[in-house]
């Protein structure tokens, strides 16, 4: 895992690129907002050799994954970090959110290696 920074904040934030950018090591990934996000991002990493997967904010992940909560900023955006068990690992966030009180759980989001 390589932290990597998000380059947009507020409400179109860049913060999933950012997570998934750092988990891969890579800075190359695309910044999706439209209403198919899930699926841009699915087919990128497809590409890429892996599968996005998203499972519930109850769900106990093996490695780092994204954890997608309210924003503390704003409770109606979302806002994505990198953990790995019960702990968040990255922020990407310049003004550090997760150093805050957490806001509610929303769902987690898993990347895993497609096998060859």
């Amino acid at each position: 895992m390589k932290p990597i920074e998000q380059k947009v904040v507020g409400e179109n934030g860049d913060c999933l690129s950012a997570c998934i950018a750092s988990i891969l090591e890579r800075e190359d990934v695309p910044h999706y907002l439209d209403e198919h996000w899930f699926l841009n991002y699915w087919d990128w990493l497809k590409e890429k050799g892996y599968s996005l997967h998203s499972r519930s904010k109850r769900y106990k992940p093996k490695g780092f994954y994204i954890l997608v909560l309210n924003s503390r900023i704003n409770p109606e955006w979302l806002h994505a970090v990198v953990a790995n068990g019960n702990e968040i690992i990255w922020d990407p966030s310049p003004f550090k959110y997760s150093e805050k009180p957490l806001g509610e759980r929303k769902y987690i989001l898993e990347l895993t290696k497609k096998l060859d």
